[in-house]
């Protein structure tokens, strides 16, 4: 009997211990937010979308975080856990912005992922990318496949020459590169396939062989649209 009343005992303590320490966390105000990305603090975007989540209880804070998140573009997966006695810390993991599109009309750039999807927008950015006279794409879209392959083209250019200015006009891609050289592309190739044959181009002109027709310093345009690319000596 005293076994059945230890047992009765010992449950409802376990019950009542339980309704009170749900009961005390569910009602913790949750005071500080600190948030960490893969490559140290988060970005400014996704702290300025957790600017308003702050003095809640803990409950109501994990619901407006998970609202924030779904609604940051450059946010790709996320986790928290709490810090008592009464914060939380979020670990974010953000799209990399690769590409830039800039606008020659406007002192904006926006920032575009792998995948084509404009990021957001930015005073200046370093990234790779071409030039636009018209309206830039909105945050959130993507790009067209011919837009995207120009920045593919674009950033394996960049990797094996100096780039100074890219233009996408008349359906095909103008890089300018230094040294007033120009590198014409088609938007309807194989990515991989062109960037190869001017890997090629550039490397054999370097070797100036004796017997070649033009070498690495009169070489102006490398025009890479034909099924024979053409080179020029003048623009």
């Amino acid at each position: 009997m005293r076994r059945k009343i230890r047992k009765y005992g010992l449950l409802i303590l376990i019950i009542f211990l339980s309704f009170f320490l749900v009961n005390y966390f569910s009602n913790i105000r949750i005071r500080e937010i600190t948030c960490r990305n893969q490559y140290g603090e988060c970005s400014m975007v996704v702290k300025q979308s957790l600017s308003d989540v702050v003095d809640c209880k803990v409950r109501i804070c994990g619901r407006l975080i998970k609202d924030k998140m779904s609604n940051v573009l450059l946010v790709d997966k996320y986790s928290l856990n709490y810090a008592l006695p009464s914060g939380i810390r979020l670990y974010v993991i953000e799209k990399k912005p690769k590409y830039s599109i800039k606008s020659l009309s406007q002192e904006f750039t926006v920032q575009v992922d792998a995948d084509g999807l404009v990021l957001e927008v930015k005073d200046r950015s370093s990234l790779p990318g071409y030039f636009v006279e018209g309206n830039l794409p909105e945050v959130g879209s993507f790009l067209r496949k011919e837009e995207l392959l120009a920045l593919e083209l674009i950033y394996g250019t960049s990797l094996i020459s100096n780039l100074e200015k890219a233009y996408i006009e008349n359906g095909y891609l103008r890089i300018n590169l230094a040294g007033n050289k120009v590198v014409l592309f088609p938007l309807d190739e194989d990515r991989d396939f062109l960037l190869g044959a001017l890997t090629l181009i550039l490397n054999e002109l370097k070797k100036e062989e004796i017997d070649s027709k033009i070498t690495i310093g009169e070489l102006k345009v490398i025009d890479l649209r034909f099924k024979n690319p053409v080179l020029r000596k003048n623009v």
